[in-house]
């Protein structure tokens, strides 16, 4: 499997858990990715603010040398009404080379993308 491939699924894989907002719901969410980058031997915590509502804290050491970089997303998306969707907004499914899925750009992208980056 490519890096590009592997990303999308990694984002299916994302969509597919509803951590709409409110309630929030993304400590499911923050704990499967967890789970997945401990496998990989990185250094993930899961931080649960509130009952079900968590952020993920992905650590990878480098030697100094260089300044730090910080990469922040957020799991949780705005609320999706499915009779409105021409494809189920928790399914992760791809039609015609396109993705689709409640926070696929805002912004379970962009948290994929920095794992995928840290999973390289």
């Amino acid at each position: 499997m490519t890096d590009h491939e592997e990303a999308v699924c990694r984002l299916q894989e994302m969509l597919r858990f509803d951590t709409t907002n409110p309630p929030g719901n993304e400590l499911a969410l923050a704990t499967h990715l967890a789970a997945s980058l401990q496998a990989e031997g990185l250094q993930a915590e899961v931080l649960e603010s509130a009952p079900d509502r968590a952020s993920l804290a992905v650590r990878l050491r480098g030697d100094g040398s260089e300044r730090p970089l910080l990469m922040m997303s957020h799991l949780d998306v705005v609320p999706a009404e499915p009779s409105r969707w021409s494809h189920p907004p928790f399914a992760g499914q791809i039609s015609d080379g396109i993705l689709y899925g409640r926070g696929a750009i805002d912004s379970k992208l962009t948290a994929a993308v920095h794992l995928q980056v840290l999973l390289m």
